[in-house]
């Protein structure tokens, strides 16, 4: 954690969010001193420490919060620029639907994804929770991390507290949902309604199979770490994705929109897919349909 844990505690109560502190927490553990490094120097480091243009961009963002904060305005608009600067890179190659640098390196097709899934040798409750988390996100249109890290089970839904993140499952009939009271979109209007809160889940396999999981163990989240504790936010992907298959989200979410749109090019079809996913139909064509060959 950064030295000065005063200014860090008054950061994440005003001007950061949650994802911006395990940013902070990278920059500190590659260099203890970047509060007072020059800016040169400390952009040269992370250049080097991290080449994917994605991950630097967030990265300068953070900094840019962290100086902004501590009053040193200098320092937070040379951080600010630069995210503008590698902002404007990332979205040109997007705007061509290419892969980026990380991307290219992981990419994955839904094949590629399914013969991983099939492929993991269940020994512990990680290797379960991987397998089910790449079913949950092959088999229905991917949301993002933070609801899957969040998600609790429900089976009535007079018990939503409107504030949670649900996995409904009904029995009779066999319709369950995704409710996704809190994610990164929910404070926008056009994320509220009930067609964007409850999303039915379609394949009747994937019901079959929550139910079960959740039968062989009962339990409150549904992705729960061997002590029985949900995972944090930061070692959620890193655990079940990153480590072991070289995924991420956006790998996912972005893998399934390119095999979706190439059998799909009706505008409803897509558009019902992107309420599905809580983004807008111009977001996934942009930021997550890739013109990949293979």
């Amino acid at each position: 954690m950064p030295p000065k844990k005063k200014k860090t505690t008054k950061i994440y109560n005003s001007i950061m969010v949650e994802s911006d502190i395990p940013r902070l927490k990278m920059v500190y553990r590659s260099f203890p001193d970047f509060d007072t490094m020059s800016n040169k120097a400390l952009y040269e480091g992370l250049s080097s420490k991290y080449p994917n243009k994605g991950t630097l961009n967030v990265i300068c963002y953070t900094l840019k919060k962290f100086f902004e904060e501590d009053g040193q305005d200098t320092k937070s608009d040379f951080w600010g620029e630069k995210g503008a600067e590698l902002g404007r890179e990332v979205n040109k190659i997007e705007s061509q639907n290419k892969l980026t640098n990380n991307e290219t390196k992981n990419w994955k097709t839904q094949n590629d994804i399914m013969k991983i899934m099939n492929s993991i040798k269940i020994l512990n409750i990680a290797d379960y929770n991987r397998f089910l988390i790449l079913a949950m996100t092959t088999f229905q249109p991917p949301l993002r991390k933070s609801f899957y890290q969040s998600l609790k089970f429900l089976f009535n839904s007079k018990h939503n507290n409107g504030k949670d993140n649900y996995l409904l499952l009904q029995k009779l009939p066999l319709k369950s949902y995704y409710i996704v009271n809190n994610d990164k979109v929910s404070r926008h209007d056009k994320f509220k309604d009930d067609d964007s809160v409850f999303i039915e889940i379609d394949n009747k396999e994937l019901i079959n199979m929550l139910w079960r999981s959740y039968n062989t163990r009962k339990r409150k989240y549904v992705f729960e770490s061997e002590k029985n504790k949900p995972y944090t936010l930061s070692s959620f992907s890193n655990v079940l994705l990153e480590e072991p298959f070289g995924l991420n989200f956006n790998i996912l979410r972005s893998s399934y929109i390119t095999a979706f749109y190439k059998e799909h090019e009706s505008l409803a079809d897509r558009k019902l897919l992107a309420q599905k996913m809580r983004h807008s139909s111009d977001v996934a064509h942009l930021n997550y349909f890739k013109d990949v060959k293979k």
